[in-house]
């Protein structure tokens, strides 16, 4: 392996699309507006990155860092990378992947169980974990029938935090004087720390996906020796040794803890143990019975009955709520809608149990507003809770969820914590949404507070609760527009497409933006540096939909023409890996298309044509307006498409948290619903063309 490889365009074009598919949701929530403006010119974006790569121009940025508890008391941190520092590593885990392939399948599913590799150049990059813990507990259990009633547990102290650097790049490359392995041993050690004066050569950022391979990586040589001579199990960092006698199980152990100190790993005592079991159940304790969870039918939710009867499963009620089974305790909380049951649960064990806080807060989301929660959320924070993360999801509840009031009483304990340089990253970052949304409410210019951030990534991720207008979040924005990190521009597309307030009001030169910004703006419509051909918008909606090039559009469109071509450009960027984002502009692009329409069918005097406004002036709804009698009996085909797209446009997250006529909660679009939801756009597109030129556009 060398530098070449690592920087070749399919390579981290490979890497990108990774990304964007991984499966976990808790990473990329953080990132969703920088992803998603990312994609609008990834292409493009890819090869100005290879291009600073082949230069020497690139350089790893600090990331940030929260601390989430742990079940122990303790916390474990997660490691937040910029976007292109993310892109970099997952295109250096591909090639870890490509190198140890081969021998990695031959153990995976024998020896070892966790984050197995998808196929090559797949844009999923591991399977689901799910069905290497099914196996690992179904073949620990086989074994007992064999006479292995003697087992060692063993546990790494610290894992990822451990890994030695050195030790790591000598399994992609034994070059020491290499570029590649110059090159990513620097970008490691910046990756290794949130601070400067505290980077080392030992340790993977937690968080990210390739780091769940690196460290597969780094066990590799452990695992191929272990195997040879022992009835060896390994899920991450959690081995398993079986034996028939205590003496076969002790020679193992001695020779896995020689392995791993050699190779810098710390054993870790207190979870090292050795027994005899009486039942196969004994080999597989602490492994939770994942595969039933998901073999009830009900995999992607619960039902409110299903989740009250099963949560009793997982927790015990007596003086005070004890979690029995933790992970199907939080399998409940992800896939279940409101329950007031549930809720008192989750009051109940928040403040013990801080372990699940995500998977609180994804509970939540099915509620608009909980005095409840509120309350203990207020109380947690005025007690100066210690968990860093926790209180950095307790501020963005109570921004979501409180009420004016609530908010005032808080926002001095909001300053004072931004103040504070001993407050963690996370807990800032709460604070900021939480002022920002004091702005939105009219308590006061709070939104200020995030112009004196050192770190620009805390920016980058605060930026889309900004409020932008020709009144307010101008000086802010201008902090954001002076940053180095290309992060803190892809923030802020979506206030400023939201806003329309023109980049002059800045005072910025586009051109001096880094070059992945100028291209996303360009692509957004935000800096007016493109300006599209005639035939752009025809063009674009012959190529994604099954209708003809059409010219003419800016005849229909007018003055919208840029408009709509920008929403229609955001939705095609989306359309193949970010389903709900794609509906959430085409539907915008379709609005723009129908309130055009309206005014062409009015000059035409045409059947179909309806006042846009109520009787005293005002702008009616487009979903009031796409319900008018009038417009569905002149086109009922084309009604019955804006509609059928309305509709579902409204219940995906991004556009509203509840469905406005079910009350259910918001849920992403699937990619069945959205081949059928092309069909519908087929139609409306075919419609448009036959209606303006049957009228004599």
């Amino acid at each position: 392996m060398n530098f070449s490889k690592l920087i070749t365009k399919k390579n981290l074009l490979l890497a990108w699309r990774r990304i964007t598919s991984s499966s976990d949701a808790r990473y990329k929530t953080f990132f969703r507006h920088i992803l998603e403006a990312y994609e609008l010119s990834f292409d493009k974006n890819i090869e100005d990155l290879q291009r600073r790569l082949a230069n020497s121009e690139y350089t790893a940025q600090s990331p940030i860092r929260f601390y989430v508890p742990k079940p122990s008391g303790l916390q474990r941190p997660i490691t937040l990378l910029p976007i292109e520092d993310q892109i970099v590593y997952q295109a250096l885990a591909n090639l870890f992947a490509e190198k140890v392939r081969e021998k990695r399948n031959k153990l995976a599913g024998k020896y070892v169980y966790s984050n197995k590799l998808g196929k090559k150049d797949s844009p999923f990059f591991l399977e689901k974990w799910q069905l290497g813990y099914s196996q690992l507990k179904r073949n620990l259990k086989s074994k007992f029938k064999g006479g292995y009633v003697w087992i060692a547990t063993f546990d790494i102290s610290a894992f990822y935090d451990t890994i030695p650097h050195e030790i790591l790049l000598k399994v992609l490359s034994t070059n020491t004087k290499g570029d590649l392995y110059i090159n990513t041993k620097g970008w490691l050690k910046i990756w290794s720390s949130d601070k400067e004066s505290d980077q080392h050569s030992h340790g993977i950022p937690q968080g990210p996906m390739a780091s769940d391979f690196l460290a597969e990586c780094i066990l590799l040589a452990i695992d191929e020796k272990l195997s040879e001579q022992y009835s060896y199990f390994r899920y991450v960092d959690d081995v398993r040794i079986l034996g028939k006698t205590e003496l076969e199980v002790r020679q193992a152990l001695v020779y896995l803890d020689i392995l791993c100190k050699s190779r810098g790993l710390i054993p870790n005592s207190d979870k090292t143990k050795i027994k005899k079991v009486s039942s196969a159940d004994e080999l597989v304790e602490g492994i939770p019975d994942v595969k039933s969870y998901f073999d009830n039918g009900s995999g992607s939710a619960l039902s409110k009955t299903a989740a009250e009867k099963r949560v009793l499963d997982a927790v015990e009620i007596k003086d005070k709520i004890e979690v029995k089974d933790r992970t199907l305790f939080r399998y409940i909380l992800f896939r279940t809608h409101q329950s007031e049951d549930i809720l008192k649960i989750v009051l109940g064990t928040w403040e013990h149990y801080p372990e699940h806080t995500d998977a609180y807060v994804a509970f939540l989301e099915n509620y608009q507003r909980s005095i409840g929660i509120v309350s203990l959320a207020t109380r947690l924070l005025e007690s100066k809770y210690p968990y860093d993360y926790v209180q950095g999801e307790l501020w963005k509840l109570v921004a979501r969820m409180g009420s004016k009031s609530e908010l005032s009483q808080l926002v001095q304990l909001a300053i004072d914590t931004v103040r504070n340089p001993n407050s963690g990253t996370a807990s800032k970052f709460g604070v900021y949404i939480f002022l920002c949304q004091c702005d939105k409410i009219g308590l006061g210019d709070y939104e200020k507070w995030i112009m004196y951030e050192k770190k620009s990534l805390v920016q980058a991720l605060v930026a889309p609760y900004l409020q932008i207008s020709t009144s307010g979040g101008i000086e802010t924005s201008k902090v954001f527009l002076s940053r180095t990190l290309p992060d803190t521009y892809l923030g802020l597309v979506r206030p400023l497409v939201e806003s329309g307030v023109n980049l002059n009001s800045f005072g910025k030169n586009p051109a001096q933006f880094p070059v992945v910004a100028q291209q996303v703006y360009n692509a957004a419509g935000i800096s007016g540096h493109i300006i599209p051909s005639p035939d752009a918008i025809g063009n674009l909606i012959a190529k994604r939909y099954s209708v003809k090039k059409w010219n003419k559009w800016k005849d229909l469109l007018q003055g919208e023409y840029d408009h709509a071509f920008m929403e229609l450009k955001f939705a095609d960027s989306h359309f193949e890996f970010h389903f709900s984002s794609w509906l959430n502009y085409q539907d915008a692009f379709n609005e723009i298309m129908f309130l055009s329409l309206q005014i062409f069918l009015a000059n035409k005097n045409a059947s179909g044509a309806i006042s846009l406004v109520d009787r005293n002036g005002k702008r009616l709804d487009y979903g009031v307006l796409l319900g008018n009698p009038n417009f569905k009996s002149a086109f009922p085909i084309l009604q019955d498409g804006l509609q059928k797209t309305h509709n579902r446009r409204n219940s995906v997250p991004g556009s509203h948290p509840y469905d406005k006529h079910t009350g259910n909660k918001a849920s992403p679009l699937k990619k069945k619903e959205k081949e059928i939801l092309k069909q519908y756009l087929d139609n409306i597109f075919d419609q448009i063309i036959k209606i303006t030129e049957g009228l004599g556009i």
